[in-house]
Parts: structure tokens; sequence; C-alpha cells
């Protein structure tokens, strides 16, 4: 792993494998014993997540696969003790963990963020988080230091590995307000370029990473995905005008297909590769009009934007076999199923969860969630075999796009 790249590892570090390597491989031969591989093997690729280099937990997991191959039925009396041997393991790690993020934190950063964020995104401890005194600042969807928190509160951001003040921030604003030199900023696989505020487009940016690491931990293991070779573009913009001018730039000056783009985000699928996504704070209503969404009320960004960048991921990620001379033809409704799913997972800071929103905001009105609206009609939804037999163009209705997410939920 790269965050192990630095410096030597301290001895909280070093302790704090072993502790590791004891907890979980005693774990992994439990859940052997009941015949309960998964919670085993979920365990030891955990613990080779913070320490990759570790041949017992490498000679553990190769033990366990073989004889999760032989298979077995789990054994239900001893369900209840491998509960409570999962909790006692995980919690013992959590607070190692946190031991060793503390030794790492001045000489070796990486490793801190490394360490701390597994605690926060895989074993959620709070008496680890306790340990490491950090809060959780929501428009990030993460744990930060309290240093951090002030300096959010007023105002600041940490932004390439420096504190700047809320005078700071405001000056590289007005500096990046154009598109002749607008906000680039990215995590590993995404990048934002925007002209909108540095914590809007950071927001975006920690919410999309939140959400792909969701999205490929719970699909990863059963589709084919692979990150592309380059940053996948994501373009926000304040204006519908400048979504157009964006869209146009993208496009090599060629209009979009279907005219113009209604709702806060859209992605622009092609057969060529890192195709980008669109996000914008004035977006437009099947009536034509736009309206403006406030940087305070994400929420209304929230559900199309991971709508699309679900799109996004699954699309982008499957380009590494593919034949690129065809479009979709068959199945559209798989497609927008998934999507509009997904859609509807969020995050509170522990876990992600799927809502069931009987209304959902959209500029001064509402729309029917689409669960709610297939419980309302329940009596007048489409047989599958017909449903799933719709052409790309049938498809295209609202009401079809309710009917997936809730084939997608039940499936």
């Amino acid at each position: 792993a790269p965050a192990f790249a630095g410096p030597d590892l301290t001895k909280a570090e070093r302790d704090a494998e072993r502790v590791a390597e004891k907890e979980l491989v005693s774990l992994a031969k439990y859940a052997a014993r009941a015949r309960d591989f998964q919670v085993g093997l979920d365990a030891l690729k955990l613990g080779l997540e913070a320490w990759p280099d570790s041949s017992k937990l490498s000679k553990a997991l190769e033990t366990l696969e073989k004889k999760a191959e032989r298979g077995g039925e789990p054994k239900d009396r001893y369900a209840d003790k491998l509960a409570e041997k999962r909790s006692e393991a995980l919690h013992e790690v959590a607070l190692a963990l946190a031991d060793a993020a503390l030794s790492a934190e001045s000489e070796a950063p990486d490793r801190y963020e490394h360490y701390v964020g597994l605690i926060q995104t895989r074993l959620l401890d709070a008496e680890a988080l306790d340990k490491l005194d950090l809060v959780y600042f929501a428009p990030y969807v993460r744990w930060i230091s309290r240093t951090e928190a002030d300096l959010l509160e007023a105002g600041g951001e940490r932004h390439d590995g420096q504190d700047l003040d809320a005078a700071a921030v405001e000056a590289l604003n007005r500096k990046h307000s154009s598109w002749r030199d607008p906000w680039v900023i990215s995590d590993d696989v995404h990048e934002i370029r925007t002209t909108v505020p540095l914590r809007q487009a950071k927001r975006i940016l920690a919410y999309v990473g939140a959400y792909r690491e969701y999205f490929l931990g719970r699909f990863g293991g059963v589709w084919d995905l692979q990150a592309p070779s380059g940053k996948l573009p994501i373009v926000v913009t304040e204006t519908q005008a400048e979504l157009q001018e964006q869209m146009q730039t993208y496009t090599g000056g060629q209009q979009m297909a279907g005219g113009q783009v209604q709702g806060a985000a859209f992605y622009m699928q092609t057969n060529g590769k890192l195709n980008p996504c669109f996000v914008t704070y004035e977006p437009m209503e099947a009536t034509g009009r736009t309206f403006t969404i406030s940087p305070d009320d994400f929420e209304q960004l929230q559900i199309p934007l991971a709508h699309e960048v679900t799109h996004q991921i699954v699309f982008e990620y499957s380009k590494h076999d593919y034949d690129n001379r065809r479009q979709i033809q068959h199945h559209f409704w798989a497609v927008e199923a998934i999507a509009n799913y997904m859609g509807y997972h969020a995050f509170d800071g522990t876990q992600w969860t799927l809502t069931h929103p009987r209304t959902i905001p959209m500029g001064s009105g509402m729309i029917e969630g689409p669960f709610a609206y297939c419980s309302n009609h329940v009596n007048d939804l489409p047989q599958l075999d017909a449903f799933m037999g719709l052409t790309h163009q049938q498809f295209m209705s609202v009401e079809n796009y309710h009917v997936a997410a809730t084939l997608a939920y039940f499936l």
C-alpha cells in the first residue's frame, strides 16, 4: 500500500499488527469451526487492508479459502458465540489501530489517514474514535480532528497540505471563479472541475468518494469492475447557462441527443472512455423552467448525484473489457434500475442505509418517491416480461424509472 512507503513503523504500529494477527486469525479459526467461512474471510481481508505485508494474515486467508471451497452448512449452535467473538476481535483491532494512528500522526500522516480511514469506514468503534478525539463532519462525510473541525467551522479549509483561514479561502475562490481558471480537485479516481466555492466542490468530491467506496465494496466482488486509467471528470456549474456551455465543450460543440438536459446531474455516456458527469445548482424542470439549489440544501443534489455517479462507475469500470463498436440495445431497464435504486442510499456517519422517501424535494415543490409510487399503484404495475422487454425509447418515462428502482430493490 502507498501509505506504507514512508518512515519505518512505530512500536505502536507493530504492536497493533500483532494484535490484529492474534485476534483475526483466532476469529477465522472459530469461523471455520462454525463453518461460517465468510465471517473469517472478511476479518482476514480487513486485517490485510490494514497490514498488507502480514504473512500470518495471508497464510491464514489462504488456508481458510481452501476450507471454504470444500463448503458445508453453518452450524447454528455456534452462531451466538461467533458473533460475540467477532465483536470482541474487531473492538480490540480498532483500539490497536487507534494507538497505531496516534503514533504515526506526525511522522507518517499517510499511515495516520490509512488507519483512521479503516476505523471510520470498516470498524466504526466508538471507543476508538473517542481515543482519536475525532468528530463527524457531515459535509465531508468523514471523521476529523477537533482542530480541523474548528478551522472548518470558522470558514477555513485544510487544502493541499495547508491550513487556510477564511480570508485565504475567499481569495482562492475569487481566483477560481472563472472557467479560464476553475477549481480542479481530485481523489484517487474522480476529479472535480468547477467555479463554485471550494467548500461546495470538496463536499461533492467527498460524497462521491464515500459513495464510490460503498458501491464498489458492495458490488465489486460479483461484478468485473476495474478502475479506469485516468481521472473520471465531474463538472459542476452554478448556472444552467454554464452547464450548456461546458457540455458543448465536452461534445466539441455538438448538440446533445434529446436537446437540453433536465435535472441536477447527468452522465454523458458514450463508447469512449473517461466520460464526465455534469452537476448544476440551477437544474431544469420537465416544464423547461429552471430553479436554484441552495449550497446548504445538499440533499436536493444527493439523489441525482448518486444516480449519475452510479452510471459513471459501472460504465467506466466495465470498459476494460467491452466492445466499443455498439451501443446498449437490450435491457435498458437494468441500467436505470441499479442507478435509481442506489440513489436512495444515504450515509449517517456510521453506515449506508436505503431510504424510502414518499416525496422528494424538487425546486419549490415535491415529486413522488419510486417505492411510494409503486405502493400507491400496485394494481397498475406492468408484467415483468413486458417491462423487461421495453426498448430504450419505450422505457423513457417517470413511471418506468419508478418501477425499475423498485424492481431492483425487490431483486
